[in-house]
């Protein structure tokens, strides 16, 4: 067993320091202030580039060069879950009925999001833009955390959008109403070999060891297409799916003085970004605005992020892989508001509902957990110019409010024996979250 659990801290620590991959911050907290504001989706100003993240296309209908960056700040506060079963026969060396009671853990670390907005007219004229939209953890590139193998965890925010992401752009318009954009969003893929000699106590000789790392690009396609007049746009996207799954394989020999051989596997998919479909329309009514969107998003290819073992030959025990986790596609209504409150300064509302992938009342095998939310979010914005520049300040703040679910852990244990599954005989789940951030956009 000791042996095992060190082996599986070695690849996870190689290949932690290149795995650049987990999910969509903008897509739970929105990519820049005005957008967040607005339930997180675009404003209408055709010169702000955070609306590449919705619809590159949009873009296509400003002059100028726009460069965007903002900071976001997030701090989860979920429900605790106390005095539930931690380990029965099925995850240690408990057996029959016997179970340890004890705590999961639900207090997340919060988070600090750094992006990077920037539109780019090409040199010739109609000749479209390049649009660059790229966020980022502060302080670090990424978060690997698979999130406990046995109690119950948040999947989507223990460490989901807590990575590095790149979306490039091409952006051409039609005409003076029309313009289409393609482009790409940025993934990597990671893996390790990894070779290993481990002695005990009673051998002359030492541990050895060899690691093999490497990480592959790969890239998801984006389209939009984009209609703009004087006091409404309209919008249609696309995303690709985009999965990044670390892959291992540890091949190993251990010596207690007899020699035994084993060959693992070990697979998690970090992270999964699913097909998207926006659709938005926003209308200008002097001083008010009206933006709604509809995002559609196909769940069916997600995996959780809990590790899995497979033996391929040797001594060590596979994973027992009791999770049967139920996947639904859905649906994400936005609705935002917007007032000019003077010829400098607009204040925003937004409101988003949205679904959870994972169905199901999570009474069963397993430990992954997720909850519909309610998004709440306001902001404002303020334009001016310093040293002949146009500039606008922006900040925002969102509540989001994670709809309480009481489970009721069934009868039995993981593997059908007598007795009670982990998280028995039942927990609350629930909780919110809240987010604020600051923005600045320079026009040239």
């Amino acid at each position: 067993m000791l042996i095992a659990k060190s082996f599986l801290i070695i690849v996870l620590l190689a290949t932690t320091p290149i795995e650049k991959a987990f999910a969509n911050f903008p897509e739970f907290f929105g990519s820049a202030p005005g957008n967040s504001s607005l339930g997180n989706q675009p404003t209408l100003s055709s010169d702000d580039p955070s609306n590449g993240f919705y619809a590159p296309a949009l873009m296509s209908f400003s002059e100028r060069t726009s460069v965007g960056i903002n900071t976001t700040h997030v701090m989860n506060q979920f429900e605790d879950i106390k005095n539930i079963v931690i380990e029965n026969s099925t995850n240690s060396s408990l057996t029959g009925a016997d179970v340890n009671i004890g705590d999961a853990n639900t207090n997340y670390s919060d988070t600090t999001m750094g992006a990077l907005h920037a539109s780019l007219p090409l040199a010739y004229e109609n000749a479209g833009h390049l649009v660059f939209n790229i966020f980022t953890p502060l302080g670090n590139l990424a978060e690997v955390n698979s999130g406990d193998a046995f109690l119950p965890e948040y999947v989507m925010h223990r460490a989901r959008y807590k990575r590095t992401q790149v979306f490039v752009n091409y952006v051409h318009p039609l005409d003076e109403n029309w313009a289409l954009s393609l482009g790409t969003i940025l993934g990597l893929q990671a893996g390790a070999d990894i070779g290993t000699q481990a002695t005990l106590t009673g051998v002359d000789y030492g541990s050895s060891g060899r690691i093999k790392s490497e990480v592959k690009p790969t890239l998801g396609a984006s389209f939009s297409l984009a209609h703009k007049d004087q006091s409404s746009q309209t919008f249609f996207s696309f995303q690709q799916e985009m999965k990044s799954n670390l892959r291992s394989e540890a091949v190993g020999e251990i010596s207690d003085p007899v020699s035994s051989l084993f060959t693992i596997d070990i697979e998690s998919m970090i992270y999964f970004d699913p097909h998207t479909f926006r659709f938005g329309h926003a209308q200008r009514w002097g001083a008010f605005s009206l933006h709604t969107m509809l995002e559609y998003q196909i769940w069916e290819n997600y995996q959780t992020p809990v590790v899995r073992i497979s033996n391929r030959g040797g001594v060590l025990r596979p994973s027992d892989d009791y999770e049967k986790t139920e996947i639904r596609n859905i649906l994400i209504p936005k609705l935002g508001l917007s007032f000019q409150l003077a010829s400098d300064w607009v204040w925003s509302l937004g409101a988003t509902y949205r679904q959870t992938p994972l169905e199901g009342d999570f009474s069963g095998s397993g430990n992954s957990v997720d909850l519909d939310s309610l998004t709440g979010a306001t902001g404002i914005r303020h334009q001016r110019q310093i040293l002949g520049r146009d500039v606008e300040f922006s900040s925002f703040i969102q509540y989001h409010h994670y709809y309480s679910k009481d489970v009721k852990k069934s009868a039995g244990q993981e593997n059908g024996d007598t007795g009670q599954k982990i998280g028995a005989p039942g927990h609350e789940l629930g909780g919110h979250s809240i987010v604020a951030g600051l923005g600045l956009t320079l026009l040239f």
